[in-house]
C-alpha cells in the first residue's frame, strides 16, 4: 500500500521562512479570531535576521476542514493549508508588484508555529480551536503569516466616502498585480497613519485568487469586474450615510 504523503504548506520563492521561537516573542495580544485565522499583534526583540519593526502582526491560519458529503457529521480537507497558501501566493504577488507597504500591509515572511508556541496559544491566548484541529491533524505544522502592523489601524467607517479614490486606485493596482482580493467588505479596509497622511490600507487575502499564466486580459477582466462593482456598492452606500440618508 502507497504511503500517504503528508500535505505541506506552499512557500512562495520570495517569502523568507522564520520558526515562532526564533522571532523572539515577548507579547502576544489577540486582534482578531476570524473563521480562516487568528490574528495578533506581537512584540518581538530587536533581531539580526529580520528588519522587521518590534511591533507586528501575526496571522496564524486555521486548517480548512469541510463536511463530508456522506457523512456530513464529520469533516475532511483535501488541502488543509488552503487559507493560507491562497493568502501568502497573494501576498507573493504583491510583493513582487512592489504594493507590500503601500496599498497592503508589508510583508516579512511565512511562520512556522513551534508546538510550545501552539500550546501557549491555545491555553493563555484564548485559542482553544487550535487544539480542537489537532483531532483531524495531528501531525500537520501550524504556518502564520508575519506582516506589518499599520500603527493607528482601525476600520473604515462605513460613511468612508472621502477614501473613495484611494481605494478605487488601491483595488486597480492590486489587480493589476494579478490578485483578486476575494472579499470586498468593510471589514478588509483600514485606515492607518502613514507619512504625514493616513493611509487606506486593503487586509485579508485568505480567499483570493491570483491570475493564471494563461488567463488573458478579458477573462481576468471579467473575473476582477464583480470586485469593481462591489466596491462601488459600498462606497454609494457610504455617500449616502455621509449625507445622512437612511438605507442599506
Amino acid at each position: 500500500m502507497t504511503a500517504k504523503l503528508r500535505p505541506e504548506p506552499s512557500i512562495p520563492s520570495n517569502l523568507t521562512t522564520f520558526i515562532s521561537s526564533d522571532l523572539g516573542i515577548t507579547s502576544w495580544s489577540p486582534l482578531d479570531h476570524g473563521g480562516h485565522s487568528f490574528v495578533l499583534k506581537i512584540t518581538t526583540s530587536p533581531s539580526s535576521t529580520s528588519d522587521a519593526p518590534t511591533t507586528s502582526v501575526l496571522k496564524i491560519f486555521r486548517f480548512h476542514l469541510r463536511p463530508c458529503r456522506d457523512v456530513p457529521t464529520t469533516t475532511t480537507s483535501t488541502d488543509p493549508y488552503h487559507y493560507y497558501n491562497l493568502e501568502s501566493a497573494a501576498y507573493s504577488r504583491l510583493k513582487d508588484s512592489r504594493l507590500t507597504g503601500t496599498t497592503v500591509p508589508e510583508i516579512y515572511g511565512v511562520v512556522h508555529i513551534t508546538p510550545e508556541h501552539e500550546h501557549h496559544l491555545a491555553v493563555n491566548q484564548g485559542m482553544k480551536s487550535l487544539t480542537g484541529m489537532r483531532r483531524h491533524f495531528r501531525e500537520l505544522t501550524v504556518v502564520g503569516l508575519w506582516m506589518e502592523y499599520v500603527p493607528g489601524a482601525r476600520l473604515l467607517p462605513r460613511d468612508a466616502g472621502r477614501w473613495a479614490e484611494e481605494l478605487r486606485t488601491g483595488l486597480v493596482m492590486i489587480h493589476a498585480a494579478g490578485v483578486a482580493q476575494g472579499d470586498i467588505n468593510w471589514r478588509n479596509l483600514v485606515v492607518g497613519e502613514g507619512e504625514g497622511r493616513e493611509r487606506v490600507v486593503w487586509v485579508d487575502f485568505s480567499t483570493a485568487g491570483v491570475r493564471g499564466e494563461g488567463e488573458g486580459d478579458k477573462e481576468w477582466e471579467e473575473r476582477v469586474g464583480g470586485e469593481k462593482g462591489r466596491l462601488e456598492g459600498l462606497l454609494t452606500r457610504a455617500s449616502r450615510r455621509g449625507r445622512g440618508v437612511v438605507g442599506n
